[in-house]
Order: structure tokens, then C-alpha cells, then sequence
């Protein structure tokens, strides 16, 4: 599946049921280059989300980091509070949000519309209050 926006082949992924209100269906797919994401027909068997960047995990963590940071370039304004959760959730599963988010952010071949790295400092600053 082509991303519908720059056309980049996309990782197409199942949404964990905690992050279906969120998404935009039962499977998802995310641009590994501006990270649109959108509705898709089918998921991946394996989705690799370290096309994204290395530091992304893999399943359910990663499907969550993904409807996350999908939603953060959407419009972090309109979803703050979802993404919080979403990125709560992957925190309790063991992975790092904030790096993988820091790491996006640097990635060179990563391009989206929202400013990552600004979103990120807003996010961290919104927990800590």
C-alpha cells in the first residue's frame, strides 16, 4: 500500500483494541517517511516499523506507537490527550516513547509536517505538570 501523500510503500499494521477509538480502523497503515496515517484493507503478518526508525518497537507496542505518532503529526492540539495514553501504554510495555519520538525527530529520511521534536518537548511538559 502506497502512502496516499508522498507515496512511499507504508507498514500496514493491526490495531491493539485499547487504541481502536483512535484509529482509523481495525488495521492501520503508517508512511515511514512523512507518517500519514491512515485506514488500510489488511495488516501485515510482521509489520516492520524500523523502517520508521530503528528505534521503533515491534508489535503491540509498536502498532500503539504508531496510531500515536500518526495522531502527534495530524494534530497534536486535537489529540494531545489520546496521545498520551497511547504513549502511557507503550511506556508500561517496556519501550521508550520519548526516544523513539527524539529519534524520529533526527532521522534524516524521516519527513513529516509537525514539528516532532517540539511536539515531544510539549508532551513531556504536559506529564510533568
Amino acid at each position: 500500500m502506497e502512502c496516499p501523500e508522498c507515496g512511499t510503500e507504508m507498514v500496514a499494521f493491526e490495531v491493539p483494541p485499547s487504541a481502536r477509538d483512535a484509529a482509523p480502523g481495525d488495521a492501520a497503515a503508517i508512511c515511514p517517511a512523512c507518517l500519514t496515517l491512515v485506514e488500510a484493507d489488511s495488516a501485515d503478518a510482521e509489520p516492520d516499523f524500523s523502517r520508521i526508525v530503528e528505534a521503533f518497537p515491534d508489535g503491540e507496542a509498536g502498532a500503539l506507537m504508531a496510531v500515536a505518532v500518526g495522531l502527534l503529526v495530524e494534530s497534536m492540539v486535537l489529540n494531545r490527550e489520546t496521545i498520551v495514553r497511547l504513549l502511557v501504554e507503550v511506556s508500561d510495555r517496556g519501550e521508550d516513547p520519548w526516544l523513539v519520538l527524539e529519534r524520529i525527530a533526527a532521522s534524516p529520511t524521516v519527513r513529516p509536517d509537525a514539528d516532532v521534536g517540539r511536539a515531544r518537548k510539549q508532551l513531556e511538559q504536559l506529564l510533568d505538570s
